[in-house]
């Protein structure tokens, strides 16, 4: 599955040196950085003492080769579906769908202040009552990830490359009376906090590729950009508040979707109930505009 069109793939068309950049620095590291120095404040921010602490912190592992942690998993996931080919009432279709998989995390400290991470998950759909549309190929989970992350002095920054290979329809509005919609999805960009005691500013960017597997859907290709600045203020230990905001821009790579710009923003409260359980409530604008330049003729603006 990862032996097609790698390169095309992981390495997209529309700026192939930025996508081989990113992977050379994620596998094998970027220059050391020295740590500043932080300033003692009330309650402790990612100090550089903290932030070895936060960047260190152990989790659950039960293989280590070297100085690489690994955390192997098996996952078995069941789901009941009344309409697998999202047809109409008349023509709908259910099944049993088993996907049994596995899933392997990886950590390695490369220096005190840099640590890279890796998780990937590998999957397979079994339908039991109709078997021609099991999985043709394995899938990739959507958790699937190596970041780089490094602390300098109250700063946290990561950088990361997120992707999957899915083909579960229902996530594409675009689509009727099918049921798989083979496609890989990439996502590398940048995020950055920085800890300003009660007040944290974090925000980044992210450039997304998007390929069907099917030349019948060739018009679903897309590159998206989005922006993203979340400040947010520590009331106490346990309960915080911030602002969401993201701005989306959605390029076509055919001239038959139009073009799209999206925006969200909105308040939202954390509360961590236990050292396992949190809670959180959030609101928002969302707006959405398509620019009217494709073939179909989309002009759809919308706000809720």
């Amino acid at each position: 599955m990862l032996e097609r069109k790698i390169e095309s793939i992981l390495l997209p068309h529309t700026g192939a040196q930025m996508g081989l950049f990113l992977r050379v620095v994620l596998f094998i590291g970027l220059p050391l950085v020295s740590p500043l120095l932080a300033q003692e404040q009330s309650r402790q921010a990612l100090t550089s003492s903290e932030m070895i602490r936060v960047l260190n912190n152990e989790d659950r592992y039960n293989l280590r080769l070297g100085e690489i942690k690994l955390q192997v998993d098996s996952v078995m996931e069941g789901e009941l579906n009344d309409n697998i080919n999202l047809s109409s009432s008349k023509g709908a279709l259910s099944d049993l769908i088993l996907r049994p998989g596995v899933q392997v995390k990886g950590d390695w400290q490369a220096t005190e202040f840099n640590k890279i991470t890796g998780t990937l998950g590998i999957s397979y759909a079994k339908y039991v009552g109709h078997p021609e549309y099991d999985s043709k190929m394995p899938l990739i989970a959507p958790n699937s990830e190596t970041a780089f992350t490094l602390a300098i002095g109250d700063v946290r920054v990561q950088v990361f490359d997120r992707f999957r290979m899915q083909e579960d329809p229902t996530t594409q509005g675009q689509l009727s009376n099918v049921v798989s919609f083979r496609r890989f999805e990439n996502e590398m960009g940048t995020m950055v906090d920085w800890d300003l005691n009660q007040f944290i500013i974090s925000g980044g960017y992210m450039w997304g590729t998007f390929l069907r597997m099917d030349t019948a859907f060739d018009s679903l290709d897309r590159n998206t950009h989005t922006f993203i600045f979340a400040p947010r203020y520590l009331i106490n230990e346990v309960i915080s508040v911030g602002i969401n905001n993201q701005y989306t821009l959605t390029d076509y790579d055919l001239n038959i979707q139009s073009d799209t710009t999206s925006l969200q923003s909105g308040p939202y409260v954390d509360v961590q109930l236990t050292k396992y359980t949190s809670a959180r409530l959030e609101v928002g604008y969302q707006n959405f505009s398509s620019d009217n330049q494709g073939a179909i003729g989309d002009s759809s603006r919308f706000s809720s």
